[in-house]
């Protein structure tokens, strides 16, 4: 059985800072660095919504758990060779019946929580870009670098405390709602390989 599971600290929400308007400054660019994992676990919107998906993902190893694993203790008697083989035949039906029927379940509740976080995260990534783009119009930055892939960087480039603290008072926290993917998602979620990190 496939367990539920989804991306519990979202650390791998793809927050992408387009480029600014704001012209070259004269003494050639101005690169401000972030640090994104920072941004995520350290801001109100990012625990909010990180708190709201695993309570999420709680609840549905609460209500799908005894059921599936029920399953798997009649699928390993079914297996253990112990009954009359027309005994075992005839429960193998049922059992596959059920089976199926418990699947179709959880494929609906995970399609239910992924778009959810998948919600969650464009709403995330909106507000960090709004606020990001204020800051580079600032400061008249032309870029804005993850700071994990900068080797070295000035003092005051980092602009990471000044984002969460903006984001903060923007906006502090987000309703997550269970809603099925939209057919873009769905498409984009399989061109991925599926969602990230390995939680299906």
């Amino acid at each position: 059985m496939k367990s539920l599971s989804i991306c519990a600290c979202l650390a791998a929400l793809a927050i992408s800072f387009a480029s600014s308007d704001v012209g070259l400054a004269a003494n050639g660019p101005h690169i401000l660095v972030i640090d994104r994992r920072a941004l995520i676990q350290t801001s109100k919107l990012g625990q909010s919504i990180q708190q709201q998906l695993m309570a999420y993902n709680q609840k549905a190893q609460t209500q799908f758990g005894p059921e599936g694993q029920a399953l798997q203790n009649e699928q390993q008697a079914l297996e253990s060779g112990k009954l009359p083989a027309a005994e075992r035949a005839k429960r193998q039906q049922a059992f596959q019946a059920r089976q199926a029927a418990f699947q179709q379940k959880m494929q609906s509740q995970r399609q239910l929580l992924e778009g959810g976080q998948m919600a969650a995260r464009k709403y995330f990534m909106d507000q960090v870009d709004q606020v990001v783009h204020a800051i580079m119009a600032e400061r008249g930055a032309d870029a804005v670098l993850d700071k994990n892939t900068v080797v070295a960087s000035g003092n005051g480039a980092d602009i990471t405390k000044e984002a969460v603290q903006r984001l903060d008072q923007k906006a502090p926290s987000y309703k997550v709602q269970l809603v099925k993917p939209s057919l873009q998602d769905m498409l984009q979620m399989q061109g991925a390989g599926g969602m990230p990190q390995g939680q299906q």
